[in-house]
């Protein structure tokens, strides 16, 4: 029936604990007793949480951690250390203090529910924590599947998932496609 999506790689971020990279299991176990005990009906199980949500879970730790930092720091007592301007109109609002906020994210660093995370104030992603996994459309008795065949972390870069693991190719073949245009030695311009 989805004969033609057979071949597909398709890539996906993941969590840590995927690929035996470190988490924080007391942070992660604290925030599923706290959904389970204010919205159990719309707790998944804990084998069931969609990566998304981990990787919120940690931005907005990111964020706490952080204005704790700068408000810890913050020594003028005469104004709060957070004060948005033009607060009436949602698009038009403006954190006084954004540079130094921006600058306690940069150096902020801690073990997550997803990961390591860690950020610099030279890059605008996080740059610890992050792992992927190719997963390959392949057929299966029902229909198809989507099967895990490279995993990808800045410690090991590209590596086969588990041994076993092979790619199918469009066309339900084992022999990689030729002909195609590459990218092999090719630098992307900043």
């Amino acid at each position: 029936m989805h004969t033609k999506l057979i071949g597909m790689l398709i890539l996906e971020p993941i969590i840590g604990s995927i690929v035996n990279a470190p988490f924080n299991t007391t942070l992660l176990n604290a925030a599923y007793q706290i959904w389970l005990e204010y919205e159990p009906e719309t707790f998944p199980g804990s084998t069931k949480v969609n990566y998304y949500a981990l990787f919120a879970f940690d931005a907005t730790w990111t964020l706490i951690q952080s204005l704790q930092q700068l408000c810890s720091t913050y020594t003028n007592s005469s104004s709060p250390c957070i004060s948005i301007v033009n607060n009436s109109f949602c698009f038009d609002r403006h954190f006084l203090n954004a540079t130094s906020f921006f600058n306690t994210i940069s150096s902020t660093e801690f073990l997550g529910v997803s990961g390591p995370v860690k950020f610099s104030t030279n890059v605008t992603d996080r740059i610890d924590g992050i792992y992927y996994v190719i997963r390959n459309t392949q057929p299966s008795a029902n229909n198809i599947e989507l099967v895990p065949v490279l995993q990808w972390s800045h410690s090991d870069n590209w590596k086969t998932y588990t041994q076993a693991d092979v790619i199918i190719w469009p066309g339900n073949t084992l022999v990689p496609p030729t002909g195609f245009a590459g990218l092999e030695g090719i630098e992307r311009s900043s």
